[in-house]
């Protein structure tokens, strides 16, 4: 696996970042809705 210089990561990161700010509000509560429902379930999992 190559060495990733931060500078590149941190790059990267404001790019995806800069790109999920432009997304519709639409995709954004989808996006947020299954992310909350992911967490309810490992939740649940995770203590029973």
């Amino acid at each position: 696996m190559p060495y990733v210089k931060p500078d590149e990561v941190v790059e990267q990161m404001v790019q995806v970042g800069v790109q999920k700010s432009q997304l519709p509000i639409r995709d954004l509560l989808t996006r947020g809705f299954l992310s909350g429902a992911f967490l309810g379930c490992s939740t649940l999992c995770s203590l029973s």
